[in-house]
């Protein structure tokens, strides 16, 4: 219980809720904007960034990932 509601801190409220939304009831990212009243396309790719987000996160919290020196988008390819 304690590592929930740390990851529950961890994300805030609105994360946290995102999370729920994509992964306990299943919800594409046009279905989380549709029931929050924001339905362009500009939102749905910012859930989808933020679902992302949320998701290095919780790896980093339940030790799935740790944390990279360089942000990855500045590594050359």
């Amino acid at each position: 219980m304690l590592r929930l509601n740390r990851a529950e801190r961890e994300l805030g409220a609105d994360g946290s809720a995102l999370v729920h939304d994509v992964l306990v009831q299943g919800l594409t990212m046009e279905q989380v904007g549709q029931r929050r009243g924001l339905c362009t396309k500009r939102w749905s790719d910012y859930f989808a960034r933020r679902f992302r987000e949320c998701l290095d996160r919780l790896a980093l919290l339940y030790g799935f990932a740790t944390e990279h020196p360089v942000p990855v988008k500045t590594l050359p390819r």
